[in-house]
C-alpha cells in the first residue's frame, strides 16, 4: 500500500466514524448525465498539503500535464510511415527495447521516446489487423518481459475508439489488461446513444469468449479508470446508471435472466440511482413485491438504501425508507430531513465537478457553490435549508474557513457557536495541522464541559490522522506550538492517540511533555 493510499484510507475511515457531515466517498459518479459520456472533470485525489492560490494557474498546469501524456507517441504517428512488413516492424521495435530492463539508465523523456516507436508500430499493425497485433503483444515472451501489454493500453483504446466497441469487443476480451478499456468504451457509447441494447450486444460477445469467466471476476471488482466518472465504480452498476429510463423494461428482462443476485442488485441499483423516475420505478416494484423470486429478499434492503440516496425522489418517500432503518427510531421528522439533506449535499460535492478544490483555489465564489448545490437538490424541502447551509459549512470550511463563514450569517448566536464547535471534529479531516490551527482562530473558547469535550474530540481525531500521515514530524510540530490551551489539547491528544497503539511510547511522550519536577 502506497503512502498516498494510506493517507486516503485513514482519512475516509475517520470520515465514516464522524457522522453524515463528513462522509467522504471514494466515489464513482452516481449522477451521470444521459446526454453523453461523462466528462473528465474531477481532479485527482488531493492530500492535506494541496496548494491554494491562483486557480487559473493550477488548472492550466493540470491541463498541460494531461496533454503532455504520450506526446511523443502522438508526434511520431505523424512522421513515421507504416512499414511494408507490419509484423516485422513491431518485432524489430520490441527487440530494440532490449528486454525487461529497458528502462534502466534512461530519463523519463528517453523512456517515452523508446516506447513511442513500439506504440506507433503496433498502432500501424492494429489499423490493418487488430486481432493479429493484439495476439502477438499478449503472447510474445519478449513483449511480456518488457511490460508491453499494460504499456500499450492507450494504443488499444485509441484503435477501439476509432472502430467502435462492437467491432473491437472480440479482441478487447482476449486479455484482462484490456477489460477496463472494454468497460469504459461500452459505457461511453451507451451514453452517446447506444443504450442498453449496446450493452447486451457487447455482453453477448463476452459470453462467447473463452475468457468469459475471467471477465465475470473482473466486473465484480471496482473499475480502475482514468475517467473519474467510472473510476472506482462496479461495471454493472455503471451500466445501470447509463441506461435510459425508457429502456427500463429491457433492463428488467435482463435482470430476470441473471443468475447471481449480486449482479441483479448492481444493475438495479445503478439504474435506481440515475434519477427520480428510475428510483420511483424500482421503489414501486419493491413495495408491490414484484421483485420477489427475482432478487433475494435479504438483498432488497440494499436496493431501498440506494433509492434513499436519490435527491430527486419525493422527500416523504425517502423518509418512509429512512424510518424503517433501526437507527432512525425515536428521531423526529426534522432530524431525519437533516440527515437526508446533509447526505445529499455531501454527495453533490463528491460527484462530478470538484467544487471543494475550486473553492480552495479561488476559482469559484461561495455563492456559485451554494447555487450549484441547490440546483442539484430539486426536491429540497423548506425544512432542509438549515441542514444544507450547515453541511456546506462543514465541508467548505476545511478548504477555506474564512471564505465559508458567510454560510453562518443569520443563524442565532447560540446556533452559530454550536456549528463552529462541532466543526472542530466534523470537518478538517484532511487538513494540515497548520490549517486546522488557523481555523481554530474563528472558533469560540469553550464555555461548558460539553463544549470543551467537543474541542478535545476534534484534537483527538486530528492526532490519529496526523500521526498516521506525518509520524514523529507531527509530534515535533506539537512541541513547537505556542503556549496556550490549543497546545495543551494537542499534547494530550498525541499521548492519547499513541496509547491506542503503543502504551509504552505514550508513557515516554507523557514524560517528555510533562517532565517530573526534581
Amino acid at each position: 500500500m502506497t503512502r498516498k493510499t494510506q493517507i486516503l484510507l485513514v482519512t475516509h475511515l475517520f470520515a465514516l466514524t464522524l457522522g453524515y457531515g463528513v462522509v467522504r466517498k471514494a466515489a464513482a459518479y452516481a449522477d451521470a448525465k444521459h446526454a453523453g459520456a461523462p466528462e473528465y472533470t474531477k481532479l485527482a485525489a488531493r492530500g492535506p498539503q494541496s496548494p491554494s492560490g491562483d486557480g487559473d494557474e493550477l488548472l492550466a498546469d493540470f491541463v498541460a500535464e494531461r496533454s503532455g501524456m504520450h506526446a511523443k507517441f502522438q508526434e511520431l504517428k505523424g512522421s513515421l510511415p507504416a512499414a511494408k512488413d507490419l509484423r516485422g516492424a513491431v518485432v524489430s521495435a520490441v527487440q530494440g527495447l532490449a528486454g525487461a530492463d529497458w528502462r534502466d539508465g534512461l530519463t523519463d523523456d528517453e523512456q517515452e521516446a523508446r516506447l513511442a516507436e513500439v506504440e506507433v508500430r503496433v498502432w500501424h499493425w492494429m489499423k490493418e489487423n487488430p486481432v493479429e497485433a493484439v495476439s502477438f503483444v499478449m503472447n510474445d515472451p519478449t513483449c511480456e518481459a518488457a511490460g508491453l501489454p499494460a504499456l500499450l493500453k492507450p494504443v488499444f483504446r485509441e484503435i477501439a475508439s476509432e472502430n467502435g466497441v462492437l467491432k473491437s469487443a472480440g479482441w478487447l476480451v482476449k486479455s484482462e489488461v484490456m477489460f477496463g478499456t472494454l468497460c469504459e468504451l461500452t459505457l461511453d457509447e451507451m451514453y452517446a446513444g447506444g443504450g442498453f441494447t449496446l450493452f447486451e450486444k457487447v455482453d453477448g460477445t463476452i459470453f462467447r469468449s473463452p475468457n468469459r469467466s475471467e471477465f465475470r471476476t473482473f466486473r465484480a471488482q471496482p473499475l480502475v479508470s482514468d475517467n473519474p466518472a467510472y473510476n472506482g465504480g462496479h461495471y454493472l452498476r455503471l451500466v445501470g446508471g447509463a441506461t435510459r429510463f425508457e429502456e427500463k423494461e429491457k433492463l428488467l428482462e435482463r435482470v430476470k435472466r441473471m443468475r447471481a443476485d449480486g449482479d441483479k442488485v448492481e444493475l438495479l441499483s445503478g439504474f435506481a440511482a440515475s434519477g427520480g423516475p428510475a428510483a420511483e420505478w424500482v421503489l414501486g416494484m419493491l413495495r408491490r413485491g414484484e421483485l420477489k423470486g427475482m432478487v433475494a429478499e435479504e438483498q432488497q434492503p440494499d436496493l431501498k438504501r440506494v433509492v434513499l440516496g436519490v435527491a430527486a425522489l419525493d422527500i416523504d418517500q425517502r423518509l418512509e425508507i429512512l424510518r424503517a432503518e433501526a437507527d432512525s427510531e425515536g428521531k423526529s421528522r426534522q432530524e431525519l430531513v437533516n440527515e437526508l439533506v446533509a447526505a445529499d449535499v455531501t454527495r453533490l460535492l463528491e460527484d462530478g465537478r470538484d467544487w471543494r478544490f475550486e473553492f480552495r483555489s479561488d476559482t469559484v465564489l461561495l455563492g456559485e457553490v451554494v447555487a450549484a448545490v441547490r440546483a442539484g437538490l430539486p426536491a429540497l424541502p423548506e425544512a432542509g435549508e438549515e441542514a444544507l447551509r450547515v453541511t456546506l459549512y462543514h465541508q467548505l470550511a476545511e478548504e477555506n474557513p474564512k471564505k465559508a463563514l458567510p454560510l453562518l450569517d443569520g443563524f442565532p448566536v447560540a446556533k452559530r457557536r454550536e456549528i463552529l464547535l462541532e466543526s472542530t471534529w466534523m470537518s478538517h479531516s484532511n487538513a494540515s495541522p497548520d490549517d486546522f490551527l488557523r481555523f481554530l482562530a474563528d472558533v469560540p473558547d469553550a464555555a461548558t464541559p460539553e463544549e470543551q469535550e467537543s474541542k478535545l474530540k476534534g484534537w483527538n481525531i486530528k492526532a490519529r490522522g496526523n500521526l498516521w500521515r506525518y509520524g514523529d514530524d507531527y509530534v515535533e510540530w506539537v512541541k513547537k506550538m505556542p503556549p496556550g490551551i490549543h497546545r495543551e489539547a494537542a499534547i494530550n491528544s498525541v499521548i492519547w492517540a499513541t496509547s491506542e497503539q503503543n502504551p509504552a511510547q505514550a508513557r515516554l511522550l507523557s514524560e517528555q511533555f510533562y517532565p517530573k519536577k526534581p
